[in-house]
């Protein structure tokens, strides 16, 4: 789970039982855009003035579930089971927090559109698997023949059944194309761990933009500059490997990657000025790639 978005505010409450009068929160009250997994996100308020207590936790699951005020002066709205709840948004992070639900509901558009997509798909491949499997059967019987027929000398029988293949349109199956239009970058965050980089990049979290195509082996290489054996990356908990996409993986905005560069701890019996062992260059003691070629410190 990450934060996307947050915002102080003021929340009411106005139930649709009639009998309950509306209730009123304090005007220091925050909500938060929370994202767990790609297309999957919620919109928490808490009371900060009653000990962050919980107001409301809404899945996020529809395109217009959310309702912005016409202006800075009205509240935006989102619809419970019980009732409506109307919020106040600080206007300094009005417009942040609106622009990270356009991207939001941009994502469930897209689901929605794609999992439409899937079963049509699946609805036409149900319908064709008893036609396509007969025709593949019959023609495997029928290549089966002709290399009977060509074993046994059969000649006018083989160039009749070869007559009759070459004329049947055979369709090859491949794999489905990328959908054509253009793709949607969106931010991950990198951890880097490990002993093989400088050391004020030790630790750090770094901000990549990324596409729902982007392969693991690629973002190696963008945070890297090389693809080495010991380089691993975890995402979600799970060892994640070099041909799996963003998508493969099911990461979305602000997912976390550990990127782990495991080598054999590094002992140097000369604190001193040292000279690479691949370049030749000279590099003063307190950095542990050459300057030149960037190539590590050896042991001694």
């Amino acid at each position: 789970m990450s934060i996307v978005a947050y915002s102080t505010c003021r929340i009411q409450f106005i139930s649709n039982d009639s009998q309950r009068s509306q209730q009123n929160y304090s005007d220091r009250s925050l909500i938060e855009l929370r994202a767990y997994d790609y297309a999957d996100y919620s919109l928490r308020a808490l009371d900060m003035e009653a000990n962050k207590k919980e107001i409301f936790n809404i899945p996020l699951r529809q395109v217009d579930q959310y309702k912005r005020g016409r202006s800075a002066n009205q509240p935006d709205e989102i619809p419970t089971r019980n009732g409506m709840y109307y919020i106040s948004l600080n206007p300094t992070s009005r417009d942040e927090l609106h622009k990270a639900f356009d991207g939001i509901f941009q994502q469930i558009a897209d689901k929605e559109q794609s999992d439409v997509s899937n079963q049509v798909t699946n609805h036409s491949r149900d319908n064709s698997n008893d036609v396509h499997d007969v025709s593949v059967k019959n023609l495997l019987l029928d290549i089966h023949h002709l290399g009977t027929c060509i074993q046994q000398g059969d000649s006018d029988t083989a160039a009749q059944l070869a007559s009759q293949l070459a004329s049947k349109p055979v369709r090859f199956r491949t794999k489905s194309s990328k959908n054509i239009r253009e793709e949607k970058p969106f931010i991950v965050q990198i951890q880097l761990d490990g002993n093989e980089y400088d050391i004020d990049h030790h630790g750090a979290t770094i901000p990549m933009s990324v596409f729902q195509s982007t392969t693991v082996r690629e973002l190696r290489a963008a945070v890297y500059g090389n693809l080495s054996v010991n380089q691993y990356v975890f995402v979600n908990g799970h060892l994640a490997h070099d041909n799996s996409s963003m998508s493969d993986l099911n990461v979305g905005p602000n997912s976390l990657f550990i990127l782990f560069y495991l080598t054999h701890a590094k002992s140097f019996t000369d604190n001193g000025p040292w000279q690479c062992r691949n370049c030749t260059s000279n590099n003063k003691e307190n950095i542990f790639r050459c300057s030149l070629c960037s190539a590590a410190r050896a042991t001694d």
